[in-house]
């Protein structure tokens, strides 16, 4: 055997050579599925030292041997897992070591390559075994999980999965231009009708949901984004390309539906008469890496504040002000209204003013959620304390500076110039 293979001390023979059906063969069985008191494991022939061949295995579930067959998968992506065996099987038959392999980094030489799938032809053998027809009268959904034959999939899991798939289905829809009018930045009850998944049936095996969608020209529109997202994996290069017609927005919440299949161990895979796409727990904290991290700024409405001006730039175009009733400091950008319509400022304590800022709420891809600010009018100054100590700006005579800040992902962004601050991106509604 190659001597790149540096495997742990060897474990007891817990595998039965059952060799289950055979996917690819070619001299042998090259790659194929084995039977194992640990339930199915896809296994792929890596070497060969003339008496025995050395086969790289995982465990796999009834869903991804669907996926598999659909083309909607690679190899190596079912292959690298958690847990994963090595094991030397005779040309005639019969298993002469076995390792166990937990958490192990392999080399490059001993996996399939990169984006490899299984071929054409024995992807057609299989989806005939496994009954998959090639036409498709309903768009459908199987969800799956390791776990599911011994402890089941929990109603919490479900719940969590299918309402963030969902909201990812809203935000897709939301980039077709089937919005409406809005309120305080939550989608149009037009659009949250039109793109609504709804369940039509349910069938036995992995949990197979057959979906009655509201709109079937939009769910095709949808479905497409949402299959080249699959398709993108963990290649930065192609999720960027994506991204770029989808928008931050589609983006956090395609990572918060990652999120939800690794933190439950499940997988999805959905299928329609034009396409199908699959994500899986195992893939989910690669893509969420390979996720660009730019982030939407969403407009939640205007708040009121009263207080004093901590710091007041009119170059750079921010501000800080402290609202003394919520105790709370709030920075950002300054409206280009309030520059032109206010000649001075004063900053300090001793001068009390009653404010009203715009409110963004900032959904990155990589989940977190944040608030940001914009000084959106200064509506009175409400008097002056004896021990004022503020410093007065005459604003007329103070250069204010704008710029375009890049866009994060691509063309998707508003072309409207952004105040070029350091901690807020103005956001058009």
């Amino acid at each position: 055997m190659r001597d790149t293979w540096k495997l742990p001390a060897q474990e007891e023979l817990l595998l039965p050579d059952a060799l289950e059906r055979v996917l690819v063969e070619y001299d042998g069985p090259q790659i194929a599925t084995f039977t194992s008191y640990e339930g199915l494991l896809l296994g792929v022939a890596s070497d060969d030292d003339g008496g025995a061949v050395r086969w790289l295995a995982a465990p796999i579930t009834g869903t991804e041997l669907k996926a598999l067959a659909l083309g909607v998968v690679a190899l190596r992506d079912l292959l690298v897992k958690p847990t994963m065996y090595v094991f030397d099987r005779a040309h005639e038959g019969g298993i002469s070591h076995l390792w166990r392999c937990v958490d192990y980094h392999f080399a490059d030489l001993d996996l399939p390559e990169v984006g490899a799938k299984l071929p054409e032809a024995a992807r057609d053998h299989l989806r005939s075994e496994l009954g998959l027809e090639d036409f498709v009268d309903s768009p459908a959904l199987w969800l799956d999980s390791p776990q599911l034959a011994s402890k089941g999939v929990g109603f919490r899991a479900l719940s969590e999965l299918l309402s963030v798939l969902q909201r990812l289905w809203n935000a897709i829809a939301d980039t077709f231009g089937r919005d409406g009018p809005r309120t305080k930045g939550a989608w149009s009850q037009e659009l949250v009708e039109h793109a609504a998944l709804n369940l039509a049936s349910a069938g036995a095996g992995s949990l197979l949901l057959r979906l009655n969608p509201a709109d079937g020209a939009l769910f095709d529109q949808v479905a497409a984004r949402f299959e080249e997202l699959a398709a993108a994996g963990d290649d930065q290069a192609a999720l960027l390309r994506v991204m770029q017609r989808l928008g931050p927005r589609a983006g956090a919440r395609y990572g918060e539906l990652l999120d939800k299949l690794h933190t439950h161990d499940m997988q999805l895979l959905s299928r329609r008469s034009d396409g199908c796409a699959f994500i899986s727990a195992t893939m989910a904290p690669r893509v969420l890496d390979a996720l660009p991290t730019g982030e939407a700024a969403e407009a939640l409405g205007t708040m009121p504040a009263v207080g004093y001006f901590v710091a007041l730039d009119t170059r750079a175009g921010t501000f800080q002000f402290y609202d003394v009733s919520a105790e709370e400091t709030y920075a950002g950008a300054i409206a280009p209204d309030v520059l032109a319509t206010n000649d001075e400022v004063a900053v300090g304590s001793g001068a009390t003013y009653a404010i009203t800022l715009d409110v963004y709420g900032h959904a990155t891809v990589k989940r977190t959620l944040t608030h940001s600010y914009a000084l959106r009018q200064i509506e009175e100054r409400l008097g002056d304390v004896a021990h004022d100590t503020g410093l007065m700006l005459n604003l007329e005579n103070q250069a204010t500076m704008t710029g375009v800040v890049p866009p994060l992902f691509g063309p998707f962004q508003s072309a409207e110039p952004a105040l070029a601050t350091r901690n807020v991106t103005k956001s058009t509604k």
